[in-house]
């Protein structure tokens, strides 16, 4: 447990290693959360269907707070595998004693420590907006910790697949831009048609964020019951899907110079 804790210290040291890329990064937040206020509380204010203003700035702020601490946002984990695996960088990680993936994972956790702290401020801010009930906390822990399984996985897929190409980058842009519309980070996704709703919901990308964000809001009964079950199938298969390919591609990476 040490050596991995050590990762993570290791991690925050890149945030005062290079400062101009984490200030320029806190702009890049501080400018996103401004431009959701500006949309949600003015131009589209009372447009929205199901949902009052302070509702829907709730919803947004909280849902990309989320999506930050559950490490699926813009799939960085992913692109970290696949950058070490093409830079050789992994083979030093491999002679250590250590679950690479996870090295992998709580290293890049530790490099976006400062995204951790303007998470916490969006969605302290997005909760002051709605105001949940204590009474759905418990459940709505557990659902964290399964969207960050699920996004551990999902992050292990891309990165591995790594492997097997030369150029990781459409990929993982794919899976971003997926996540995106799929994951409910822009809209709600109970403001889509039922069908296609329906659709999205049997996909894994609703359950990186947007399941926390409304159980959070508006209880149990704010989702169907199936996606409960869908959730953990996703997150199970994403894990094992994951570490699957990960050995697989273990087998055929080579190594020069080491």
């Amino acid at each position: 447990m040490r050596k991995y804790l050590a990762t993570i210290k290791y991690g925050l040291q890149y945030i005062s290693a290079y400062k101009s890329e984490t200030f320029a990064m806190i702009v890049f937040k501080l400018i996103k959360m401004a431009f959701l206020v500006l949309l949600y509380g003015y131009v589209l204010r009372g447009l929205i269907p199901d949902y009052s203003t302070h509702e829907i700035l709730s919803y947004l702020l909280i849902v990309n707070a989320i999506q930050v601490i559950t490490g699926i946002e813009f799939f960085r984990g992913a692109r970290r595998i696949g950058r070490d695996i093409y830079s050789g960088v992994i083979t030093n990680i491999l002679i250590k004693p250590v679950n690479v993936p996870v090295f992998e994972y709580l290293q890049d956790r530790g490099e976006r420590g400062v995204e951790y702290l303007l998470a916490l401020v969006e969605f302290a801010g997005g909760v002051a907006l709605s105001l949940p009930a204590l009474s759905v906390l418990p459940l709505f822990v557990l659902s964290v910790l399964i969207a960050i399984v699920l996004s551990y996985g999902l992050n292990l897929i891309v990165g591995s697949i790594t492997f097997w190409t030369t150029e990781q980058g459409g990929i993982k842009n794919g899976f971003s831009h997926a996540m995106k519309i799929f994951g409910g980070t822009l809209i709600p996704l109970n403001l889509l048609p039922p069908v296609t709703q329906t659709l999205v919901l049997l996909t894994p990308f609703p359950y990186a964020a947007y399941l926390p964000t409304r159980i959070l809001q508006g209880g149990f009964e704010s989702v169907p019951v199936y996606c409960y079950f869908i959730a953990v199938a996703w997150a199970i298969l994403a894990l094992i899907l994951g570490n699957y390919l990960w050995k697989k591609g273990l087998k055929r990476y080579e190594a020069i110079g080491i």
